[in-house]
Order: C-alpha cells, then sequence, then structure tokens
C-alpha cells in the first residue's frame, strides 16, 4: 500500500517556516493560530498546528514572506497537533517580495 507521498501530483519541497493562519470557525467567529508549514508545492502547503480545522474551510496563510489563500483538503490528528493540507487558491500568486 503506497503513503501520500505516492499519491502527490506534483513534487513538494522540504520548508520550515513559522507562519499565522487565519479562519472563520463553523459559527462564523473569526481564529487565527501559529502553525509550521512542513513542506510545499506549487499548488499547496502541509502545516503543523495546534488547532483542528474543518475540510473545506478557507483560511489564509501569512508569513514574513507569504500572503496565500487556501481551503483545507485534509486535518489529521498527529499527537498533541494536527497535520493539515491546504490547496492553494488559483489566485494566491506567489510570496510577496520585501525590500
Amino acid at each position: 500500500m503506497g503513503d501520500m507521498q505516492d499519491r502527490r501530483s506534483e513534487p513538494r519541497r522540504t520548508v520550515i517556516s513559522r507562519v499565522e493562519v487565519e479562519w472563520q470557525d463553523p459559527d462564523g467567529a473569526p481564529r487565527h493560530a501559529f502553525a509550521f508549514i512542513e513542506d510545499r508545492s506549487s499548488s499547496g502547503v502541509g502545516m503543523r498546528i495546534p488547532n483542528f480545522i474543518p475540510v473545506g474551510t478557507e483560511i489564509r496563510i501569512k508569513g514574513i514572506r507569504l500572503d496565500v489563500r487556501g481551503v483545507v483538503r485534509q486535518c489529521a490528528r498527529a499527537g498533541y497537533e494536527y497535520l493539515v493540507g491546504v490547496k492553494l487558491s488559483a489566485e494566491h500568486g506567489q510570496e510577496r517580495q520585501r525590500a
């Protein structure tokens, strides 16, 4: 049986980056938490976060050179954290450049 890596349509690169994640809970209340992006492809990211975020939730990911939006595609418990897979929006653009 293949692992998740075998099912990926794009190669991922390892990245360790601390980011802030913003979303709305099912009741519409704004939420945010800090997370660590662990890997990234041109259309998605994998990250560890202390909060459960339901599949289908739209999120914003902000970092020093990153400001993108996407949709949670998977969220699985891993110890005291959650592994979250995010598909980036088509209009997510690239990392923002800072002078």
